[in-house]
């Protein structure tokens, strides 16, 4: 029997050659198409499947900006919250950094030969004039060792002034200086004090100056009557820094511990670990670490430079307006330590503006880029 449609000889109920049926030939079994028809139908739903239409791209599109916004929200998050964390260890950080900062620039500028060299630079008249409470300098020990009483010559308090003022007494106590601050900041040698021996010697080494203010040769027994006085009111144990401490509740003897170079290591080393923290908490974010660490360094900066500044030129402000003797030792005796103060602030500042600069400039680029990658997205839908 031949094909109707090709006239191709057919064995069975389909044509070996088209595969078709002829009509007069009935199928007892389920039909199945020629393999290249069943070839085309395939690539006909493949390509269905593959090729979305405009709708279902608008939908998939959708879909994939909320699910990158979610992830964005979720990362904001976590983000805040960890900015936040930072945020806490950078003002503990801050507060050592100062704190470490200052202490170092004690240790380099304070010392006994500082000291002695700020005393002995001090103007006599100033320094006799200058109110300890509510007495001038000079009125307080004149006062104290009762001199106006040591003989029945009337020894006035302005003599004694003079006295004091012509005297070697910047010389005696910038020695005694020395010996002091190198106690309570090194913690060298014993614990200082003045004794009276060396006290009446201090008269009896200047007695010109006294014959010169009271036009009167003192006598050994007027000596012997200041050292009475002395002995009575414990002038040598109340000059103890021991002494200091009980009534101040202030151990003295133990602030040398302070600036020792081991307290100040151990200071620097949590100081380090504190910095590496930060860096840690914001996943080592260069852009985040560059924002904090700025913050540390211009704040610390700002808070050294303050001391500094406010150690003279504060310290001389204050003795203009009250005149008390402590505005004034101040403005002196923390000369050294204020440069090194002003000049480690004055550091520190800059450091923190740069770093801060450079993450402005970093925040600038980033944005830039994707700014430019959200536009050749765009471009490319």
């Amino acid at each position: 029997m031949k094909c109707k449609y090709c006239g191709n000889l057919i064995d069975g109920n389909f044509c070996n050659n088209c595969g078709k049926q002829p009509e007069n030939t009935v199928s007892h079994g389920k039909y199945e198409p020629p393999l290249s028809d069943t070839k085309e139908n395939t690539a006909e739903n493949s390509a269905d499947t593959d090729m979305p239409s405009a709708e279902n791209t608008e939908n998939t599109d959708a879909s994939f900006e909320n699910t990158i916004y979610e992830d964005e929200l979720q990362e904001e998050k976590t983000g805040l919250l960890k900015i936040t964390e930072a945020f806490g260890v950078m003002f503990l950080t801050f507060v050592l950094f100062s704190f470490l900062s200052l202490c170092f620039c004690v240790k380099l500028g304070v010392s006994g030969k500082t000291a002695s060299d700020a005393v002995k630079n001090m103007q006599s008249v100033v320094l006799a004039d200058a109110m300890a409470g509510e007495k001038s300098f000079s009125d307080n020990i004149y006062d104290f060792i009762d001199f106006g009483n040591i003989n029945d010559e009337e020894m006035s308090k302005s003599q004694f002034r003079d006295f004091l003022v012509n005297s070697d007494f910047l010389s005696f106590a910038s020695q005694k200086a020395e010996l002091y601050v190198d106690y309570i900041i090194s913690g060298k040698g014993t614990e200082p004090t003045i004794t009276t021996n060396e006290m009446v010697e201090f008269f009896q080494r200047n007695s010109s100056a006294l014959q010169s203010a009271f036009d009167y040769s003192m006598k050994t027994g007027d000596y012997n009557a200041i050292r009475r006085q002395l002995d009575r009111k414990e002038a040598a144990a109340n000059l103890l820094i021991s002494s200091w401490s009980v009534r101040t509740g202030f151990n003295f003897a133990k602030l040398n511990y302070l600036f020792q170079y081991i307290t100040l290591g151990v200071l620097a080393a949590l100081t380090v670990v504190l910095f590496i923290w930060i860096a840690v908490i914001v996943d080592r974010k260069g852009i985040y670490i560059l924002g904090f660490y700025g913050n540390i360094f211009l704040l610390s900066g700002i808070v050294v430079l303050a001391a500094g500044l406010a150690a003279v030129f504060g310290s001389a402000a204050a003795y203009v307006n009250t005149g008390k003797l402590v505005f004034y030792l101040a403005s002196t005796m923390l000369f050294p330590f204020s440069l090194f103060a002003c000049a480690t602030g004055i550091f520190q500042i800059a450091a923190g503006i740069i770093l801060k600069n450079i993450k402005r400039f970093f925040r600038v680029r980033n944005k830039r880029t994707r700014e430019v990658q959200k536009a050749l997205a765009a471009a490319g839908r």
